[in-house]
């Protein structure tokens, strides 16, 4: 059996749209998320969200409010727990294309009709993205 592993991700808000970028790399490539990764080493939730940001978008993170957790099954890779944030950027959006082509802001009704990377849609179904 695999062990859990632990991620973060990020819900960016900005007059009303939300920060996605595509990802450019597997799993989930060609699919829309949210910014996140996993939790390294010796760093704690808040170190690697703020971290992940910057790495994916370029930009510094400040976390404003812990949303909650999904508890999500990969087929691929096991069972995960992703701890969820909220917060603002500041700085200039310069994804990495290693790991995301494209960015979007994009509404709720609009991200909710786009194919979103690992079990991201539950983040609606538990009212951490409204």
């Amino acid at each position: 059996m695999n062990r859990p592993r632990v991620s973060t991700g990020a819900i960016i808000e900005k007059d009303g749209k939300f920060l996605i970028g595509k990802r450019n790399k597997e799993p989930y490539k060609g699919d829309w998320t949210f910014p996140g990764g996993k939790i390294e080493g010796g760093e704690t939730a808040e170190e690697a969200i703020v971290r992940e940001v910057k790495e994916e978008m370029g930009v510094d993170f400040e976390i404003t409010e812990f949303l909650g957790y999904l508890d999500e099954i990969h087929t691929e890779k096991g069972p995960c727990l992703s701890l969820w944030f909220k917060g603002n950027i500041k700085g200039e959006l310069k994804p990495d294309i290693g790991e995301i082509s494209e960015i979007k802001w994009k509404s709720i009704e609009e991200i909710k009709k786009i194919k979103l990377a690992y079990q991201e849609a539950l983040l609606f179904d538990k009212g951490m993205v409204r």
